[in-house]
């Protein structure tokens, strides 16, 4: 065990001593360096981005075409309903470093669902994926580290898939409630339309009452 009690004040080296004897004010995970909670948002900048691709959307040529719905001849969907997916960001106000972690559900299979059913899901890197609207909110430290760690847990354990009962928007609003963004109330299945829709109107209430 390192020990600093030279350099630092007394208390700092009482095991029973933390944050200066002032837990609420300040944290102090080494006993080195006492901070505010202020000096962790002033140097620190924590983000939730929800980024919506709209249906009917080419990607390459950024022109809008028709919405594609097609029936396979064994019943599955092949479906250009858009996409939604989340980014979280961390910035080190600092050292200017910018730490990106972006998930999006997707359904296992590559070739299409059968219309109202379960399959399995995957939780996919979409750090390259298109998106025509991105929507940002400020979170908190804490807030950021549990949507991180739950998204983390559902890319290792990917949940189930369904357009109508758990889709990538779906997805999305588990990963805003765990950042602590109270998204309005979506009905389950929302298509990435509509969230667009909602996110619109959301992010300039959200902006009013920061």
């Amino acid at each position: 065990m390192t020990s600093f009690a030279n350099s630092l004040p007394p208390t700092n080296s009482n095991l029973y001593h933390y944050a200066g004897n002032s837990p609420v004010k300040y944290t102090d995970p080494d006993g080195r360096n006492d901070k505010t909670a202020y000096d962790e948002m002033k140097n620190n900048l924590y983000i939730l981005q929800i980024k919506v691709n709209l249906p009917g959307k080419d990607p390459t040529t950024n022109t809008l075409s028709s919405s594609k719905v097609e029936q396979n001849n064994d019943g599955k969907l092949s479906v250009d309903g858009g996409h939604a997916f989340v980014t979280l960001i961390h910035i080190d106000k600092t050292t200017l470093e910018i730490e990106k972690n972006t998930f999006g559900l997707y359904p296992a299979a590559k070739d299409g669902i059968i219309k109202g059913s379960t399959v399995a899901g995957k939780i996919a890197d979409d750090s390259n994926s298109y998106f025509d609207n991105s929507f940002s909110f400020t979170i908190t430290k804490e807030g950021y580290n549990r949507a991180l760690e739950y998204a983390n847990y559902k890319k290792k354990n990917p949940p189930s898939y369904n357009l109508y009962i758990n889709n990538c928007v779906d997805f999305c609003v588990d990963i805003a409630d765990k950042a602590e963004v109270d998204l309005p109330d979506l009905p389950i299945g929302s298509s990435p339309s509509n969230f667009n829709k909602v996110l619109m109107l959301f992010t300039v209430l959200w902006s009013d009452n920061e």
